[in-house]
């Protein structure tokens, strides 16, 4: 089963909730969930006749850390929404369109968008990567094809790189990085456990990161990350999420950024033992 996205539970509480309290947090926050970023956390007690503690006890019941992941939260899943009514206005998902085009359309949005908003963000991972000793990569699921194809073009210039599709190895590995080195961390919405292990322990080592994400307002990015934004969902089946041919464009785009003349010597070498 599914779990209910961060709305969709609010609704639930609205509805089902024996908490009164909870009940009234519950349908302010459905009234106000689009422009919630206006409101502080005194703002929702005072509306809502209750204390800060209960808003607090409130986002806890929703499996959050408080008021500010509240906002964040709602706030990806509004810019997912529109995201989808984007889609449905310009492409016309009707039974009679063609999926193949449907999907060019989405793709060829996602690539441009993502080109345009991070040139500057892929030029620093790049200068990041050559002054690291050691690279060490952080991925699950459909993205651990794309840093092995990565890890492959990287190794073809003589970088070094660390990474297994194990996931206790990757946390084994986020013990050993240090300072001389760098890691790259992709995933879509930096919403699992994993993730915030890992980032939670490179962050107490200040260990340069580069991070590919759809969520550049989680609370886990710092402001010395690089962050590299994926552009948008590709995904034309509503309510999935999908990047995997934006983050190869980003990763293709970090390592042609990495290639000087030395480096195309040494690939072209390379090609031609294949």
């Amino acid at each position: 089963m599914n779990k209910k996205n961060t709305l969709e539970q609010i609704k639930d509480i609205s509805k089902y909730s024996e908490n009164i309290s909870f009940q009234v947090i519950a349908n302010f926050l459905l009234e106000k969930y689009m422009v919630l970023e206006k409101y502080t956390i005194f703002d929702i007690s005072k509306n809502t006749s209750t204390s800060p503690s209960t808003v607090t006890r409130f986002c806890k019941r929703l499996g959050l850390n408080g008021f500010k992941s509240l906002n964040i939260s709602l706030k990806l899943e509004n810019q997912y929404l529109q995201t989808i009514n984007l889609k449905n206005q310009e492409f016309n998902f009707s039974s009679e369109a063609n999926s193949i085009d449907k999907l060019a359309d989405i793709t060829k949005l996602s690539l441009e968008k993502t080109a345009k908003i991070n040139r500057v963000a892929i030029m620093k991972a790049k200068e990041v990567i050559e002054n690291s000793k050691n690279i060490f990569m952080f991925a699950k699921g459909g993205n651990i094809f794309l840093v092995h194809l990565f890890i492959d073009w990287l190794l073809r210039v003589n970088l070094r790189t660390f990474f297994s599709q194990d996931t206790d190895q990757q946390l084994a590995y986020s013990n050993i990085i240090n300072e001389s080195d760098c890691v790259l961390i992709i995933s879509y919405s930096l919403s699992s456990s994993f993730f915030e292990k890992i980032i939670t322990k490179l962050n107490q080592k200040n260990i340069r990161k580069i991070i590919i994400t759809r969520n550049d307002v989680s609370n886990l990015i710092s402001k010395d990350d690089i962050v590299i934004r994926i552009g948008e969902n590709e995904s034309i089946i509503e309510n999935r999420q999908s990047s995997e041919l934006t983050v190869l464009f980003i990763l293709k785009s970090i390592f042609h950024a990495l290639l000087n003349k030395e480096r195309i010597s040494k690939l072209i070498k390379s090609d031609n033992l294949i």
